[in-house]
């Protein structure tokens, strides 16, 4: 895992200090960005699907190598409908989640026009592709090998999870942490 490195008359300013980072949750309808987003936030999943209707926020403070990161999740919804709202929602975001589901090949397939949008809306911030899902192995159709050469392709880093097994969900979110952090300390330097 990637670790934030900080000068030592750096980190001790910073262990009582708290950042707050606005991070979006986006891709396509159906494929967990909510389950994703209350995995990490409530330590809750809920088995019935019920899609987002614009935007729900949620919070959560991550201690990022010492420095007390608070997360304000932006959890969109990926229908059609909503997409003309996504400037409003994308306004000041600091970095990204793109979320598909390894068992929807048209998901996947929405990915580098979610990775496109967020830096559209918000410019140079740190994306992280997230392939959800992986508890359903039997029904997959994306491999981690093809999702991987994606991400490669666009500079983002992998990472595969499964919101309901809570399987890599605080790591996702800890590691993006990390990377907002890190740009946010480079360009106050």
């Amino acid at each position: 895992m990637l670790m934030v490195r900080l000068r030592a008359k750096e980190e001790s300013a910073l262990n009582t200090s708290k950042y707050n980072f606005k991070v979006l949750v986006v891709g396509d309808g159906g494929v967990g960005k909510t389950s994703l987003t209350l995995r990490f936030t409530t330590g809750s999943f809920k088995e019935n699907y019920m899609p987002t209707l614009g935007v729900n926020f949620y919070s959560k403070t991550v201690d990022v190598e010492g420095v007390l990161v608070k997360l304000t999740v932006w959890d969109t919804g990926g229908q059609e409908r909503f997409k003309p709202l996504l400037p409003n929602y994308f306004k000041g975001g600091q970095g990204s989640l793109v979320v598909f589901d390894v068992t929807d090949s048209e998901s996947f397939k929405s990915v580098e026009g979610w990775v496109k949008q967020v830096k559209h809306y918000c410019g140079d911030v740190p994306i992280v592709i997230v392939g959800n899902k992986i508890d359903l192995s039997s029904e997959r159709k994306i491999s981690r090998e093809e999702a991987a050469r994606l991400a490669d392709r666009l500079s983002a880093p992998y990472f595969e999870s499964s919101a309901k097994e809570n399987i890599m969900v605080k790591d996702v979110f800890t590691f993006l942490a990390s990377l907002i952090l890190r740009n946010s300390l480079k360009r106050n330097d």
